[in-house]
């Protein structure tokens, strides 16, 4: 998956990424959507490239495991186990497609208009809650049986394009745009946490030089010695935190710190996102069958983790253009 890193281990110590497609493009997208004054340093292709090439490719990995486009509209709905549960009813397929400002937008362009076909990547949640029900076993009907719903919701659509391969190519973009911005919010959790130190620095800088202005006060006069035990207490956590600082100022105290940081968060793409296949056994309602002799489909799709521990469900969709609704046409306001 990961050819372009064999060149770091082949003894050439300046790796060619000319092969890897989209580079400039990605490294173009990592400046713009961190620091566009990356572009100041002299070097700071060179040094992105790797971890660009990495990003991106991994990005490509996510969107080949994505299985092929699953037809959406009515006839899917009966079936296609899958789309019968990710909605409710045939009639939610329409309702959803069709209010989705994503594909209303793409309809309004050139291309919508005279496509086919809308290939669009469908993402979901799997939700499972435990719930309880009836269960019919052996003609007995039992009550209260712990089951588990499964519900697949908030469906969003993205990436729509006339044909497979191009929505597949800008998911990809997509997957490597979350990363940058991983990337990003790596760089703004670092500014703010020496921000926290910084204050904190400051309070306790305060509260040092309070006990000694209380020790050469009132103190001194009544003949009080010193709290040595506060002070020492005070002067250990005053130099814990200056040593943290100085560790939070040497990660963004430069451009070259902020390229760097960049570096170390998208040179490990697989910790901010993987996909991994899924299979459940359902009913035609939705409950979760973990008896396999048990009635059923199966029910197969790909889910992706994300680093902050979100899941979703991404399924490319293709939706006939017979069952696209054109844009509502704009109305004049009524004074």
């Amino acid at each position: 998956m990961f050819d372009f890193l064999r060149t770091l281990f082949t003894g050439d110590e300046t790796p060619s990424f000319d092969d890897v497609a989209g580079l400039d493009t990605a490294i173009a997208r990592i400046i713009a959507g961190t620091d566009p004054r990356l572009k100041l340093l002299p070097d700071h292709r060179e040094r992105l490239a790797p971890a660009a090439a990495a990003a991106l490719e991994h990005a490509r990995a996510c969107v080949a495991a994505l299985a092929a486009p699953h037809r959406l509209d009515r006839e899917a709905f009966a079936r296609d186990p899958l789309i019968h549960a990710c909605f409710g009813s045939a009639d939610d397929i329409g309702r959803t497609i069709n209010e989705d400002p994503t594909i209303r937008d793409w309809l309004a362009t050139p291309h919508g208009h005279a496509a086919p076909a809308l290939y669009v990547l469908l993402a979901l949640t799997c939700e499972e809650r435990g719930s309880f029900g009836v269960q019919l076993d052996n003609g007995v009907l039992h009550r209260d049986v712990p089951q588990t719903v499964v519900n697949f919701t908030r469906p969003v659509f993205l990436a729509p394009a006339a044909n497979e391969a191009g929505c597949r190519e800008a998911v990809v973009w997509i997957v490597f745009d979350y990363c940058v911005q991983r990337a990003l919010e790596r760089l703004t959790e670092l500014r703010e946490r020496r921000e926290e130190l910084e204050t904190r620095y400051r309070l306790h800088l305060g509260k040092l030089r309070a006990l000694d202005r209380a020790h050469r006060g009132l103190g001194a006069i009544a003949g009080q010695g010193s709290n040595d035990a506060d002070r020492s207490a005070a002067e250990q956590e005053l130099a814990d935190i200056e040593e943290q600082l100085q560790a939070a100022v040497a990660d963004t105290a430069t451009l070259d710190d902020y390229l760097a940081r960049i570096v170390e968060v998208l040179s490990d793409p697989q910790d901010l996102i993987t996909v991994a296949h899924r299979q459940l056994r359902l009913d035609r309602v939705g409950i979760r069958l973990d008896d396999p002799n048990l009635p059923g489909d199966d029910v197969d799709f790909e889910e992706a983790t994300f680093a902050q521990g979100l899941r979703r469900v991404p399924v490319l969709v293709r939706i006939p253009g017979v069952d696209l609704e054109a844009p509502a046409k704009a109305m004049l306001p009524e004074w």
